[in-house]
C-alpha cells in the first residue's frame, strides 16, 4: 500500500495538473507577481509582417501599466528544441496560409521587467523597463519552452495573420519581370502569369512596357477582365500621373498570349503580346522622369 507522503504527492500533482491555464488578461492584472516565474499560458497567436502577440479577445484594448496606456499584448519568444519546432513550424505556416485563427497553450518563462534599462517614474523613482519585441512595443514577453495545445479553426472576424494576404505575398514574390518574359515568349505563351512592369498610355495606346530591355521591345497589351471597382482603382491613378507626369509600377496576373500571326493585339495591331488581367497586384505611381506613365505628355 502506497505511503501517506506518496499519496499526498499524488494529490498534489493531481491537483496542479488540474490547474486552468492564465490568460492574458489574467497576466496584465499580476505583471510584478509573474516576473521571472514559469506560467502556463492560454492565448491568441497572431502574426504580421513586423509584430507577432499573445493577445486575448476579452482584454482587446490598452491596459493601465504604470501609468500609462499600453496594449494587452504579450511578446513570444520561442525557445524550443529542435524537434519541437520541426513539429510545429508546419502547424503554424498552414494555419496562417489558410486564413485560420489560432488558439495556443503553451509554457514557459514569463518577463515583465528588462534588467539593465532604467525607467524614471513621474514621482521621481526609477524602475525597470517594460520593453520587449519589435521596437520595444510590448510590456511583457513569455520565453515558450512547451506549446501544450495547438488549435487552429476558421474565425472570419479574427484571423492569425496580421498583414497583406500571404497568398498575394506569394504572388508577387513569384512575378515575372517583363523582359524576363520576352526572352522566353514561346515557354509563357497560353500560361497564367504575374508579370511586372511600367504602365503607359496615349490617346491611343495602352499596355505594360519593359524599362530594362529596349532591345527586346517587351511591350504587353492589356485586357483588363476585371470588376468595375478595381477598374475605377486603376482610372484614379492614370489620372493622378495626367497631372504630375508620374510613372506606374504594375503588377498583372492573367493569361498570356503572345503573337502567333502576323498581326498582333491592340490598337493597329501593335503590340506582339497579350495579357487578359484577371487581378491587379500592384498599381501605384512612382517618381521617374524618363519613363513617365502618359507617353504623350510633353
Amino acid at each position: 500500500m502506497p505511503s501517506r507522503a506518496v499519496l499526498l504527492l499524488l494529490a498534489l500533482a493531481a491537483t496542479l495538473c488540474g490547474q486552468s491555464p492564465l490568460s492574458v488578461c489574467d497576466v496584465f492584472q499580476r505583471l510584478d507577481e509573474l516576473h521571472g516565474k514559469r506560467i502556463t499560458l492560454k492565448a491568441r497567436y497572431r502574426a504580421g509582417e513586423e509584430f507577432v502577440s499573445l493577445y486575448d479577445q476579452a482584454c482587446p484594448g490598452p491596459v493601465l501599466v504604470d501609468g500609462a496606456k499600453r496594449p494587452a499584448v504579450i511578446s513570444p519568444a520561442f525557445r524550443l528544441g529542435e524537434s519541437e519546432q520541426k513539429r510545429t513550424r508546419p502547424l503554424f505556416t498552414d494555419a496562417l496560409d489558410e486564413g485560420k485563427a489560432i488558439e495556443l497553450t503553451v509554457e514557459g518563462e514569463f518577463r515583465s521587467q528588462q534588467p539593465g534599462s532604467v525607467i524614471r517614474n513621474p514621482d521621481g523613482t526609477e524602475r525597470w523597463a517594460r520593453i520587449f519585441g519589435h521596437m520595444g512595443t510590448y510590456p511583457a514577453e513569455l520565453q515558450i519552452t512547451r506549446i501544450i495545445r495547438f488549435h487552429a479553426f476558421k474565425d472570419p472576424e479574427d484571423h492569425a495573420w496580421w498583414g497583406p494576404s500571404r497568398e498575394l505575398d506569394r504572388q508577387l514574390a513569384a512575378a515575372k519581370d517583363i523582359c524576363t518574359v520576352f526572352h522566353n515568349l514561346p515557354y509563357w505563351h497560353g500560361k497564367t502569369v504575374a508579370i511586372r512592369g511600367r504602365y503607359r498610355y496615349s490617346r491611343e495606346l495602352a499596355g505594360l512596357y519593359g524599362t530594362d530591355c529596349p532591345e527586346l521591345r517587351a511591350a504587353i497589351d492589356i485586357e483588363p477582365a476585371l470588376p468595375p471597382a478595381e477598374l475605377a482603382k486603376i482610372n484614379a491613378v492614370v489620372e493622378k500621373t495626367k497631372q504630375d507626369g508620374s510613372a506606374i509600377d504594375a503588377i498583372f496576373l492573367g493569361h498570356f498570349t503572345r503573337q502567333t500571326s502576323p498581326v498582333g493585339f491592340g490598337h493597329l495591331g501593335v503590340y506582339p503580346a497579350k495579357l487578359r488581367v484577371t487581378q491587379v497586384l500592384r498599381f501605384q505611381s512612382i517618381a521617374d522622369i524618363f519613363h513617365p506613365a502618359d507617353m504623350g505628355r510633353k
